[in-house]
């Protein structure tokens, strides 16, 4: 029986953000609406290899302002493929966001990610009737 250094949650691929011979850092920039609420979410873990030692990384969403900035660690007595689920909003200041994990464990094995998804949140409209649809 084949043992997995990281299992993955979403389909065959995670990526740990830890390096040789330090952390690593991952990012893109996606457009986004000003004032539109968008829902950040990704699963993570930690690669069995890193040993007792917790494995932190930081996740970021960054406008114009910084939206999001969040340590995440995943140690024991939490498995190391025990995916956690990571599910948080942001309300967009500029036409881009720029979303970033940084490792923050020293050495080669850390925080693994997988499944990132950023979502615009839907609209919702006012319980309140439109006063222009009353009757009167």
């Amino acid at each position: 029986m084949a043992r997995h250094e990281v299992v993955a949650g979403d389909g065959t691929q995670r990526v740990d953000l830890a390096g040789s011979p330090g952390a690593g850092v991952m990012s893109t920039s996606f457009p986004t609406t000003p004032g539109q609420r968008y829902t950040l979410t990704f699963q993570y873990g930690r690669n069995n290899r890193i040993g007792a030692v917790p494995a932190r990384a930081r996740v970021e969403a960054i406008g114009t302002t910084t939206l999001l900035h969040l340590d995440l660690q995943h140690g024991a007595p939490t498995p190391f493929n025990s995916l956690q689920y990571f599910n948080l909003a942001f309300v967009a200041d500029s036409p881009s966001t720029t979303l970033r994990f940084s490792g923050l464990t020293e050495g080669v094995h850390g925080v693994t990610i997988d499944a990132i998804a950023v979502r615009a949140a839907a609209q919702t409209r006012s319980a309140l009737p439109d006063p222009r649809q009353a009757g009167g």
